[in-house]
């Protein structure tokens, strides 16, 4: 999938980046733990992210990496769940995280956000299936 940050209009990306908040993360920071509740669409815009599962103590499972311009964790944030992982910076990373409310504004009044949304939800479903 594309980044959405490259896929938008310049006039969508400044509503997202004025309602949303920039946080940088430091190198093996944790940004959500699996289980909290998803309050942010969370869209790298610089570093790297990883989704982790830990099926047993000492051991990782990568659900994904992110990086510049993607989103990530979007399935909780459509249907209210918890994350499913946990969501772990890879390097210096900063993110621009989207309340689930202003989400859910932007995706009824945007189509060019739902078509992005809608197809990072599928790409995210289909990982969290395996």
């Amino acid at each position: 999938m594309k980044p959405l940050l490259e896929n938008i209009s310049p006039e969508l990306l400044e509503k997202l980046k004025s309602s949303g908040h920039k946080r940088s993360y430091g190198e093996d920071q944790e940004i959500f733990t699996r289980g909290d509740k998803a309050d942010f669409l969370p869209i790298v815009l610089s570093g790297a992210v990883k989704m982790i599962r830990n099926p047993e103590v000492g051991k990782e499972v990568i659900i994904g990496i992110f990086r510049t311009g993607e989103m990530f964790a979007v399935p909780p944030v459509f249907d209210g769940a918890p994350y499913p992982s946990t969501a772990i910076a890879v390097e210096k990373t900063e993110l621009l995280q989207i309340s689930r409310n202003d989400f859910w504004i932007f995706y009824a009044t945007r189509p060019s956000l739902r078509l992005r949304s809608s197809a990072g939800r599928a790409r995210c479903s289909g990982k969290r299936r395996r």
